[in-house]
């Protein structure tokens, strides 16, 4: 008879006793008086940081790991047409997957750095985002 995923779990302990030990990933967050939570520090997120922006909310600035940013940066304006009619989201993501490093952007991650520094692009000006349906963007 096969055993039981919660008795394997006591067998084993919480974690597993073949899974290795991971650095906590856990966010300390303070909760101000009137909205969301704050980030304070992430683990593993030493390192120079680069400031980012978007054009969806005026005056926001996150941060985010400035070698990543830069490798992600340069890969997006080699992608990105000069003029238009520009490229689609769908076609922007695809094109990032295909020339991001797998070393520094493993899985689906660089999607979401390839969004982050297209909304940063946009903000600062040097992206064009046309109404068109689809959206699409190109270089200024």
């Amino acid at each position: 008879m096969a055993e039981s995923i919660g008795a394997a779990k006591r067998r084993l302990g919480r974690k597993g006793a073949t899974s290795p030990a991971r650095p906590r990933t856990r966010r300390a967050t303070t909760k101000p008086a009137g909205g969301r939570p704050r980030l304070l520090e992430v683990a593993g997120s030493e390192g120079p940081r680069v400031s980012v922006r978007t054009p969806n909310r005026p005056g926001y600035r996150g941060r985010v790991d400035a070698a990543k940013y830069q490798a992600m940066r340069d890969l997006l304006l080699a992608v990105m047409p000069a003029r238009a009619p520009g490229i689609t989201q769908s076609e922007m993501m695809a094109a990032l997957g295909k020339a991001a490093p797998r070393a520094m952007f493993p899985g689906s991650t660089s999607m979401w750095w390839g969004k982050w520094v297209q909304l940063d692009l946009e903000a600062r000006g040097l992206l064009v985002r046309e109404a068109t349906k689809p959206l699409r963007w190109y270089r200024t």
